[in-house]
């Protein structure tokens, strides 16, 4: 997902490759964690953008990217707070600990949080 940072409201640029929290069945088409002989050169698809600086990307195993699409639809999306407060394993831990209460599938869970910025900017050490 494609989350810009302009003005007050956050909006989703893009949504790659599924667009609707509907389309995450138990088997949606991904890469997954099993081939099953199939090789991965058959699920891998491919998008093409632009960043703006403060431009949020999020990759996300198939439970929290549905959860966090369904939030979305629902009028409850969670992009600010990404942006501002995912920034330690509490935090993380915090979202999903919310997340379990409000409809997050019990499965593996991972989210990569990218902030894109135009200029370079200095590291923080955790």
């Amino acid at each position: 997902m494609q989350v810009d940072n302009v003005g007050k409201g956050m909006r989703v640029v893009e949504m790659f490759p599924l667009q609707k929290s509907s389309q995450f069945t138990m088997s949606p088409y991904l890469i997954g964690s099993r081939s099953n002989g199939e090789s991965l050169n058959e699920r891998i698809q491919i998008s093409k953008g632009s960043l703006r600086d403060g431009d949020m990307l999020l990759l996300a195993t198939d439970a929290v990217a549905a959860w966090l699409l369904k939030q979305h639809e629902e009028g409850r999306p969670l992009w600010k707070w990404l942006y501002r407060k995912l920034s330690t394993p509490e935090s993380f831990a915090a979202m999903i600990a919310y997340g379990r209460k409000n409809g997050l599938r019990n499965d593996d869970f991972t989210l990569v949080r990218v902030i894109h910025h135009d200029s370079p900017v200095e590291a923080e050490e955790s």
